[in-house]
């Protein structure tokens, strides 16, 4: 590819630190490429000399693929592409053989696994069985404290889960097992502390490239300096208008500062976008500028002529749905989906699946077929299908009305194969107007017997008052009053096409392998964030509504920011026809607009 003249001048910096400003698609991965290719064969520099760093697996192997177009094959095995974890652990192993001492790695084949650790350790501690979506806060929280270096009071983490993380920490040293962030964390402490490590990688790079600075964490970037050599041969792309990852311990704030840390840094801009059109240009610049946190820079399309941005509001988020669905029949090129919260490839994935489209999801790991609002909503069916069960009831009777409390259920914890309900009842340790509550609660489970899947959900959550336990679980959980709602809302969506709760059962299943099978298509649904770097023909940014994205929790400037950035990088992966849809009600709530819709429009 030939470089145009900004390309050219920032691959071929000399020597010293340098930050290259690369707006989307500008060819960031082309720059790194021929700097490297540049280095070995007008430089002189020994390929084992290169280190270069890449944030993702994917994105290690794409660039490992074109050194090895760009260079003679020799040359471009022995050049160092590296994901900066794959860095660290070559830094631990040169540790263990030298120590003859093992550390075991987590998650990995044949290994133990975090989340098992972690469940058994939560039970033990907090003698209650943590939900998935508890794990994932858990281990949300650890990530971020190991690439922030900070402690657990500033990662702002419930207080009940400390004891947990501070247990499993306390394990994992014990037993030598590390997960993916503690190799950040001991690289780290090696290239800091052990005279060896030192000496055997201090100077083993001549220069260091790193391609997304603006997702590097603070400790990934501390284990980079330890390594940079005495001529501070530091050659960062990055573009702080990326910037999406804070939450996982991203640091913007080493690309906003670069040449603060780095002294005499030159700083490079590629401000040529070779993947959008004209129209989609002006929008993404028109919304960034919002920003005040950033590099002042511009967008320039380097493409011809465009389709105008389209932005449509629907009535109500069933037929945004609907229409989209509608579209893919018959869409050509590739097609992208994407939106803030994976929630929301649900109903657009029962959609797609009755209209018969093939799509792919990059959401593999979507908790809602397995969270814990599906599991009540089950059990408490089943209950009524079976009022015997005094331990199904123990799971339930606190989700729904009744106000029958533990002492009161103690009446029940040596029953079997007895009526519940009727002996609760029946029994003189109950107060006499929590027996009204209680021929209440028979009538009700009598009632959902008879009724069809959607309407038992309905009845669930507004007769029985399972609405309420969600407002308490709002308040005291990591997920929102209204995030809990839409799933509840979900659900019923996909049980109005089915007879029985059996049938919803299936649905849920074919869904559900439909979402994680590895089927290839040229649709795709994925977050924002899981299609960061990757480019389609057309792509549909859905759900543009307040609470969404911008998200209800992000009160500060950092946050707002921080979505604007998000809804940025989903403009930016169209190539052709850009798509923002937005609606007035789900759920019977109103919803406004998002205010980045009026930004684009200038």
């Amino acid at each position: 590819m030939k470089l145009n003249p900004n390309q050219l001048e920032a691959s071929r910096h000399d020597k010293g630190p340098a930050l290259v400003l690369a707006v989307p698609g500008s060819g960031k991965t082309t720059v790194i490429v021929n700097r490297i290719k540049y280095l070995i064969e007008d430089k002189g520099i020994s390929p084992y000399k290169i280190l270069a760093i890449t944030f993702a697996k994917s994105q290690q192997l794409d660039m490992q693929r074109r050194i090895l177009e760009a260079l003679d094959e020799n040359y471009s095995k022995e050049v160092g592409v590296l994901t900066i974890h794959a860095l660290s652990y070559k830094i631990i192993r040169e540790f263990e053989r030298y120590k003859k001492i093992k550390y075991t790695l987590l998650d990995v084949e044949n290994a133990p696994k975090s989340r098992n650790i972690l469940r058994k350790i939560y039970v033990d501690k907090l003698k209650n069985y943590p939900s998935e979506e508890e794990l994932d806060q858990i281990q949300s929280i650890l990530g971020y404290i190991k690439n922030t270096n900070e402690d657990y009071i500033d990662a702002d983490g419930p207080f009940e889960y400390k004891v947990v993380v501070d247990d499993f920490e306390a394990y994992k040293k014990k037993k030598r097992l590390i997960d993916f962030d503690d190799m950040l964390v001991m690289a780290n402490d090696l290239l800091e502390k052990d005279r060896h490590i030192i000496s055997k990688f201090k100077d083993k790079y001549e220069y260091i490239l790193l391609d997304e600075g603006q997702d590097t964490s603070s400790i990934q970037f501390m284990i980079l300096d330890k390594l940079i050599n005495k001529d501070n041969n530091f050659f960062v792309v990055a573009d702080d208008d990326q910037s999406i990852y804070r939450f996982r311990g991203a640091c913007p704030e080493r690309i906003l500062n670069f040449e603060k840390h780095y002294k005499g840094a030159h700083i490079y801009r590629l401000s040529e976008n070779y993947r959008s059109t004209p129209s989609i240009i002006t929008a993404s610049n028109r919304l960034i500028r919002n920003n005040k946190l950033r590099y002042v820079k511009e967008l320039n399309a380097s493409k011809k002529g465009s389709a105008p941005v389209n932005v449509k509001l629907f009535g109500k988020d069933l037929d945004e749905y609907r229409y989209i669905a509608k579209y893919l029949k018959d869409a050509s090129g590739t097609v992208a989906v994407l939106y803030r919260n994976n929630i929301s490839q649900i109903p657009l994935a029962e959609y797609l699946e009755r209209y018969m489209i093939n799509f792919t999801s990059y959401d593999k790991k979507d908790r809602f077929f397995t969270h814990w609002i599906i599991e009540d909503i089950f059990d408490i069916y089943n209950f009524s299908q079976n009022m015997n069960d005094a331990s199904l009831f123990r799971k339930i009777y606190y989700k729904i009305k009744g106000y029958l409390s533990k002492q009161d259920i103690n009446e029940i914890y040596t029953l079997t194969d007895v009526d519940v309900l009727k002996t609760l009842y029946r029994s003189e340790a109950i107060q006499n107007y929590k027996k009204d509550y209680i021929l209440e609660l028979m009538k009700d489970f009598k009632a959902i017997r008879k009724m069809k899947p959607s309407n038992i959900i309905d009845y669930i959550e507004n007769d029985m008052n399972y609405r309420g336990y969600l407002r308490t679980k709002g308040r005291d959980n990591s997920e929102s009053f209204n995030k809990l709602l839409t799933m509840l809302y979900f659900l019923k969506q996909i049980a109005l096409y089915t007879k029985n709760m059996d049938e919803l059962k299936l649905r849920l299943n074919v869904l559900k392998n439909k979402i994680y099978s590895q089927n290839e298509s040229n649709v795709i649904l994925s977050t924002i964030h899981g299609a960061k770097g990757l480019e389609f023909d057309t792509v549909f940014l859905i759900d543009i509504v307040d609470d969404e994205i911008p998200g209800s929790n992000n009160a500060s400037d950092a946050e707002l920011e921080e979505e604007r950035r998000i809804f940025y990088v989903g403009m930016t992966r169209a190539k052709e026809n850009l798509n923002i849809f937005a609606f007035k009600e789900r759920n019977n709530m109103d919803y406004d607009i998002s205010p980045f819709i009026n930004e684009i429009k200038g």
